[in-house]
């Protein structure tokens, strides 16, 4: 299993897996604006992956008061917000399952709840597929120009 980055994922007996810690990804000092932007956006989401480092599936799931979130709500949170981009708005295409059964109407942080249900292993397989999906429709994209349909929610997964 490979992370959206490049670095691997090693499994070790039962307590699930150690995450081989990666060097985060370079930002080029000068470079056009979309491998600026793809360059900052993969930083921002390796750092994300990296302070699940170490953790296992109970630390995940602590949150520091006041908030109910914890680190692995927001991965899951952060794994919808790159299909909203880059799915829905991006490519105007519906979102995929797990998001699009979500019921937001009877809980707004659905799919965070729903990464408090998933071994750590699915969280960060699911965080990866949404990256993975995102970087294959930006390298098939002739412009990154015009391309970005906006709205003021998730409107094919219900979300805001």
């Amino acid at each position: 299993m490979f992370l959206a980055w490049g670095a691997s994922l090693e499994h070790e007996g039962v307590l699930g897996f150690d995450l081989t810690r990666p060097a985060l990804p370079d930002i080029p000092l000068q470079a056009d604006e979309t491998t600026t932007l793809l360059a900052f956006l993969d930083f921002h989401r390796a750092a994300l992956i990296d302070r699940a480092y170490g953790l296992d599936y109970d630390q995940l799931q602590v949150a520091l008061a006041p908030s109910s979130l914890t680190l692995s709500r927001l991965i899951s949170h952060m794994a919808l917000v790159e299909y909203n981009w880059f799915r829905d708005r991006f490519a105007n295409q519906a979102m995929p399952q797990p998001w699009l059964g979500l019921d937001f109407d009877s809980d707004r942080d659905a799919e965070m709840t729903l990464a408090q249900t998933w071994p750590i292993e699915e969280l960060i397989d699911h965080f990866n597929a949404a990256v993975v999906e995102s970087r294959i429709r930006v390298n098939a994209a002739e412009s990154l120009l015009n391309r970005v349909r906006m709205s003021s929610s998730c409107h094919k997964c219900g979300a805001w």
